[in-house]
């Protein structure tokens, strides 16, 4: 018994040693979180253009704002849509273009997406992704390092609109949030 007691004591200084040379090493986490927003966009036939936008501000992630003062990198991961529900001519065809900014400043180019058949789109429930260059993740790790919101804006115009129609955005980003531990 005595051995294994002096065992179980010399095991748990190692452990406790170890951990304290790993802790040393530790000088940042991650925190990430994909932040969700949703706008509705009705259109007629003799106006089928759209406009419609949301707003991200990564302090909505409880871990980001806690730490926002120790926050040196933010990783925009994906940015992606969903069409919750659409109303209207099913051989309806949209084209447009997703915008950014944040505080009025355009934040990298406007993305263009070509032939969405909303009515298809909403059925299948598939999650469209935004193809984003590496420039533009750099612009929104910016905008957020200096405490800006980003801006999200999607607009263009729907063809063969035969009636006026009705469709459901949610806009989803997802980021990664480098949080430094020790100060240098």
């Amino acid at each position: 018994m005595k051995k294994l007691t002096t065992y179980l004591f010399t095991a748990l200084l190692i452990v406790a040693f170890t951990s304290c040379d790993f802790l040393e090493k530790f000088d940042h986490f991650g925190a990430g979180n994909t932040f969700d927003e949703s706008f509705t966009v009705t259109v007629d036939e003799n106006d089928p253009s759209f406009t419609g936008s949301v707003e991200f501000d990564a302090t909505d992630d409880e871990t980001i704002k806690e730490n926002i003062d120790r926050i040196s990198h933010y990783e925009l991961n994906k940015l992606s849509f969903v069409i919750d529900s659409y109303n209207g001519p099913s051989s309806s065809v949209g084209n447009g273009q997703f915008s950014f900014s944040s505080l009025g400043t355009p934040v990298g180019s406007p993305i263009v997406i070509s032939n969405v058949n909303f009515a298809q789109l909403a059925a299948s429930g598939e999650e469209f992704e935004i193809p984003i260059t590496d420039a533009f993740v750099l612009a929104v790790g910016d905008a957020y390092i200096n405490n800006q919101t980003l801006t999200v804006e999607a607009s263009g115009s729907i063809s063969d609109l035969t009636e006026a129609a009705s469709f459901d955005f949610t806009v989803y980003l997802s980021i990664e949030a480098r949080i430094d531990v020790k100060d240098d």
